[in-house]
């Protein structure tokens, strides 16, 4: 996926110039993340590294992320499982979602693709923009392939992002797909351009509940580096 993340990013947009003024909105969630002045951004890339597990097993990984709230989204990930390199990721590109994975770039560990995988993919995505591009909803809510969502904000007393929540589809038991609460957890936060953003986090299914910290928690990511265009 890394080379269609470096085209996604290549042919994104450049934002219009427009900057953030704190009477744009009166979400709590957008006045602590976007500093007044700042130029409203139309996509980010990140770097980051982390954990993600795997059946009952955490492996390490390095990653980039692309997303672009008028394309798609792209995470592409290089890891070791068993001691073999594995490469892959999770896409939504132009309402087309794919989750894919290969040892030695050769052997297909993963390949899920369709309908399902892509509304579970983009509302990946409208989680993750709202968290690391804050800047697309500043003129409302997004809605991509026909997902939108009711992202749930959490703020500390000193007006810290402490999380969030939502429902995304997805079945991360094997059953049906259906609506799950989906979140992550912040536990770190830095300012890069202006921007405000959660850079050490948790994620997975079930958020708030015993479930989440049994099974549901199954992504630890701290973010490297960050870029907007």
């Amino acid at each position: 996926m890394k080379k269609q993340l470096e085209a996604l990013w290549r042919d994104a947009p450049a934002g219009s110039g427009e900057v953030f003024q704190a009477r744009m909105t009166t979400d709590p969630r957008l006045l602590h993340a976007i500093a007044p002045g700042t130029r409203l951004a139309a996509a980010v890339r990140l770097g980051m590294h982390g954990e993600i597990k795997l059946g009952s097993r955490w492996h390490g990984f390095q990653a980039e992320q692309v997303i672009v709230p008028s394309r798609g989204m792209i995470w592409a990930a290089r890891a070791s499982v068993f001691g073999l390199p594995v490469t892959g990721g999770d896409c939504v590109v132009d309402c087309a979602g794919l989750t894919q994975f290969k040892a030695l770039g050769l052997v297909t560990l993963v390949s899920a693709a369709g309908r399902d995988v892509a509304r579970s993919a983009a509302g990946r995505m409208l989680g993750e923009t709202g968290v690391w591009l804050p800047s697309a909803l500043v003129h409302g809510p997004m809605t991509v392939c026909g997902e939108t969502i009711d992202q749930k904000f959490v703020a500390g007393d000193d007006g810290c992002y402490r999380g969030s929540s939502f429902l995304r589809w997805g079945n991360p038991d094997g059953g049906v797909y259906r609506y799950i609460d989906f979140g992550v957890v912040v536990e770190e936060e830095k300012t890069f351009s202006g921007y405000t953003i959660p850079v050490r986090i948790r994620a997975g299914w079930w958020i708030g509940t015993e479930r989440f910290e049994r099974e549901g928690d199954f992504f630890h990511a701290t973010i490297d580096k960050v870029e907007y265009k």
